[in-house]
């Protein structure tokens, strides 16, 4: 097979060419895995990652032989293209797969990052689940900080105490991992602009460093105010 190989890229195939050839046999037999093998090594051999037959036959053969690294390679693609909820399905499938922690962690770190806007609650889950491997991960802290000013819940005040979890995540987050430094602080600029007015916490007889329990999510605050 591999001197094959050699011989099909020494005449110089295309990426038309390769479709012109095995396309019509991959449609007479689809679950051929040693021919989707054989196109896909021809594919990659040749670059040929933004043909529009080439997603759909790695999909083909990660469904006939599930395995971490080609879900990887499809999450990577879909990203690429924008489309976040195949992205989603395949970092979630490299996850489940993995039997490495370190390659674990960084698909879930990738995974927080897709639902921080799309579901804050969900990103908490994955970060905490990076944080279960390596608690020294900045990233998951400071996705768990967003996320939960994301889903504040209660009056005004108690969403402004809100912030003051996520500023504790931030600053956590570069103390234990300085390569995050810079966006931990980009974070703690912004965030600090939502907490309590001195006013309002004094209207509760609450002062800085107080600490608070926020009803409505059992969170609890060490109070800081603006």
């Amino acid at each position: 097979c591999s001197n094959n190989l050699d011989g099909l890229v020494k005449v110089n195939l295309t990426c038309e060419k390769i479709d012109a050839l095995y396309q019509p046999k991959l449609k007479a037999t689809p679950n051929d895995k040693a021919l989707i093998t054989l196109v896909l090594k021809l594919y990659d051999m040749r670059k040929c990652n933004n043909n529009p037959n080439y997603l759909p036959l790695v999909e083909k053969s990660f469904e006939m032989e599930p395995n971490a690294q080609a879900a990887e390679m499809l999450g990577n693609n879909y990203r690429k293209l924008k489309n976040a909820d195949k992205m989603i399905l395949y970092f979630e499938k490299a996850a489940e797969l993995s039997t490495d922690n370190t390659k674990k962690e960084e698909y879930y770190i990738i995974l927080a990052d897709a639902y921080v806007n799309k579901s804050p609650s969900q990103s908490r889950v994955y970060a905490n689940k990076a944080l279960d491997i390596n608690p020294n991960n900045g990233k998951a802290m400071i996705y768990i900080g967003m996320a939960i000013y994301k889903t504040a819940c209660g009056d005004k005040f108690d969403k402004a105490m809100h912030a003051c979890i996520s500023l504790d995540y931030f600053n956590r987050a570069k103390n234990a991992d300085p390569s995050v430094a810079a966006l931990a602080n980009k974070n703690i600029a912004t965030y600090s602009k939502y907490v309590p007015l001195k006013s309002d916490a004094f209207f509760r007889n609450l002062k800085n460093g107080d600490s608070y329990t926020i009803p409505c999510s059992g969170l609890t605050a060490t109070v800081k105010t603006r």
